[in-house]
């Protein structure tokens, strides 16, 4: 088995420069409350903003989710039913998003593009299709209008969403955003049909420096009505008035008079308020005696902890758009009730009647937030159970409370399947701590596994099992404070015999300036566990999960040994998660070479962390990752079925270039010489070779023989990548390990 193990991750690392990745996976049962859950490995909503639209052109809606909690796409495909299944193969073909994400088809060609921040303004990516498959273009680094024959960015706040849809109903997309330096919103039209361009371009003037002649209050979110401004109708408004600080809008027509009606969030408030036009959508004039500052006043108003964002998409399949909103804010928001829907009754009077707010959420595993999936026989039946920690579960005013959850294996050893027994395992929600992370081992040498467990605080703690192997665990507090450990801020443990002396040690990830990994060696017996701050090695490998330019890091190991080997996962704040070659000679100083600088074919969302098992007993290994948007995912080699292609009939696509340039290298690994050979007569191409980190090392340019010979003999051992490319942009890149 260990040999296999070995095996399965020289492929994998060998794998990524040929894009054969990780494919996630879906297809083990999740039971909750007597119920299968339909999208389990969703990995948690947290932030949702959601569109609608049909990505994988079979006639039906699709849901679109932007998380802002962890800057993810998601994508739910509806089925013949109208029920929604998670897509999350479709996610490695979307562009990295932070803050919003609107999906609207501006160039009316019936594929959704992406309206997005970018900073201070907002950017847009157009969808295409590439021999049926999704992909994504910027159209614009910046949306600009012209002002005075300059070009000015169309302003969004940092936390900001911006209204936009067609208001004057001419086919193409207009843009409503709060202004920079006060409360009233511009609205930027766009002329591209005025133009002749139809709507496939992005051509905007500031029409009017205040739409719907109304403004927010200074320090509050009352409206002031019947204000003037420049352009559509009235005078220009006074400069010199505060700088905005927080607002999200819904553009929509509930009560279907064709005037376009607005729903504003503001930053500070749990609440929405409407506002009624009663003139037409271009020229609007927002009718002070029809707001509605608790909406929906006539059934549950929203009340959404805190700043929060409305959305409009069909997601009841009766052809009317429903009302969803959900949270805005970063710093403090509800997490299991984030999802509000509303379903359009149809009635223009009182359109829309609360049904719950958890939508999505409750087909999910959702444990508030930044969660951590890890693995453990709590029932002694020889069966790996599930544990999920999370950081909290938001509750009112401030209050959190971190906990975990016990799903146990209910499967059979080839076939896993889990089913939610308790969700406040061993009662640790009253610890009075955030942030708990558990790991599991036998410390005492009594045949079972005892639990260790990390802390918000930095700090670590010692629950003794008395059970006995092959019996259900029984967990006593040991030793709180477990020998002093401290490692400043959220503590990440993993027991595991680092050094191979027959003792359990410990790597504890952590917030860190950095994210360094902390290792401490036990110096104990095997029945008397022994950690001191001086037997620590407080920068293990040298490893820094921060990315360049962000603070911190949040580290989050996980040890994967072989038979010949040992493989560091690392989780990051960022959510890539990093695979470090141990150096069994540089355990307490030194470095770890680089080997997988991307585990993953897409982020799975910020604050990750990992946990690594063949879960199935079919010899190949499972991912379970954790993220900030409290959910679990997994991954595997095996590869599910395939839904990344797109049905195209009827649509005009751009045929996809037979760019592979088709070569071998060999012997690989290779220790001394490593000889490339063209498969095909090329003249004139060019041959790179790149370190894990993208450095260049080797190139020769302007090669017309279709063999070469490359002397490694004086490299670093580790992996390399190998890249061909031809004057008319045909490549492709193999990797090689350098013995």
């Amino acid at each position: 088995m260990l040999k296999f193990i070995f095996c399965c991750l020289f492929n994998l690392i060998l794998a990524f420069a040929s894009h054969a990745q990780l494919f996630p996976r879906q297809d083990i049962p999740v039971i909750q409350d007597g119920t299968t859950l339909p999208n389990a490995w969703l990995g948690g909503l947290d932030l949702p903003q959601f569109s609608g639209g049909d990505i994988n052109q079979d006639g039906r809606e699709d849901l679109l989710i932007f998380d802002r909690k962890s800057n993810k796409i998601l994508v739910l495909l509806k089925d013949i039913n109208g029920n929604y299944k998670y897509a999350p193969d479709l996610e490695k073909f979307f562009p990295e998003i932070v803050r919003f994400a609107l999906f609207r088809d501006y160039n009316c060609d019936g594929l959704m593009d992406i309206f997005a921040f970018v900073n201070t303004g907002i950017q847009v990516y157009r969808q295409e299709l590439v021999g049926g498959q999704i992909s994504f273009v910027q159209a614009k680094t910046l949306l600009e209008f012209d002002l005075g024959g300059f070009d000015v960015n169309i302003y969004n706040s940092n936390g900001d969403i911006p209204g936009i849809e067609d208001i004057d109903g001419d086919g193409d997309m207009d843009i409503a955003v709060f202004y920079s330096l006060g409360t009233s919103v511009p609205l930027y039209r766009n002329l591209s049909i005025e133009n002749g361009f139809g709507c496939d371009s992005l051509i905007f003037e500031e029409y009017t420096s205040c739409w719907g002649l109304f403004s927010e209050g200074n320090a509050s979110n009352n409206v002031n009505f019947d204000i003037s401004c420049k352009g559509g109708t009235g005078t220009p408004i006074p400069s010199g008035g505060p700088k905005h600080v927080g607002s999200t809008i819904l553009l929509f027509d509930p009560n279907e008079d064709n005037k376009m009606d607005m729903l504003i969030g503001d930053v500070s408030y749990n609440s929405m308020v409407f506002l009624q036009n009663d003139n037409t959508s271009l020229n609007a004039h927002m009718a002070s005696s029809l707001a509605d500052y608790s909406y929906p006043s006539y059934d549950l108003p929203a009340n959404v902890e805190i700043f929060p964002a409305a959305f409009y998409v069909d997601v009841t399949n009766d052809g009317k758009k429903d009302l969803l909103i959900a949270p805005n804010s970063n710093t403090a928001h509800v997490n299991t009730t984030s999802s509000w829907l509303y379903e359009n009754t149809g009635n223009t009077t009182t359109p829309f009647s609360f049904v719950k707010n958890n939508f999505i959420i409750d087909e999910a595993m959702d444990f508030g937030s930044y969660s951590f999936p890890t693995f453990f026989d709590h029932n002694g039946d020889g069966l790996e159970d599930m544990i999920v920690a999370n950081g909290y579960v938001y509750e009112n005013m401030g209050t959190t409370i971190g906990n975990l959850y016990y799903f146990e294996n209910t499967g059979v050893d080839t076939s896993a399947e889990f089913t939610l027994i308790d969700d406040d395992y061993l009662g640790l929600s009253n610890f009075g701590a955030d942030f708990l992370r558990p790991t599991f081992g036998d410390l005492d040498d009594d045949g079972d596994k005892d639990l260790i467990f990390g802390d918000e605080n930095g700090l670590v703690h010692y629950y003794e099992n008395t059970a006995g192997f092959g019996n259900p665990a029984a967990f006593i507090q040991t030793q709180l404070q477990f020998f002093n450990i401290d490692v400043g801020n959220y503590a990440h443990p993993q027991l595991i015999d680092v050094n191979q002396d027959g003792l359990l040690d410990l790597l504890i990830g952590r917030e860190g300036s950095y994210g360094e990994i902390a290792y401490f060696w036990n110096i104990g017996t095997v029945t008397n566990p022994v950690f001191s701050n001086d037997s620590s090695n407080q920068a293990f490998g040298k490893i820094r999960t921060n990315t360049p330019g962000f603070i911190p890091g949040y580290s989050a190991p996980t040890l994967l040994q072989t038979d010949s080997n040992q493989i560091l996962f690392a989780g990051s704040e960022m959510g890539f998660i990093a695979g470090y070659l141990l150096n069994p000679d540089s355990l307490k100083a030194g470095s770890f070479a680089l080997i997988v600088p991307k585990l993953f074919p897409s982020r799975v969302g910020l604050r990750t962390n990992l946990s690594i098992i063949d879960i199935d007993n079919d010899d190949v290994l499972e991912y379970f990752v954790g993220n900030a948007r409290g959910g679990v995912s997994y991954f595997s080699s095996n590869q599910p079925a395939d839904t990344t292609i797109i049905d195209t009939t009827g649509i005009r696509i751009r045929e996809r270039m037979d760019d592979v340039l088709n070569f071998n290298i060999y012997p690989n690994p290779s220790s001394s010489l490593l000889y490339v050979s063209l498969l095909e007569n090329v003249k004139d191409y060019s041959l790179q070779v790149f370190d894990v980190l993208g450095k260049a090392i080797y190139e020769l340019e302007d090669l017309q023989i279709q063999a070469q010979a490359i002397d490694c003999s004086s490299w670093n051992t580790g992996v390399y990548y190998v890249k061909l490319l031809t004057r008319e942009g045909r490549f492709k890149v193999k990797s090689f390990l350098k013995e």
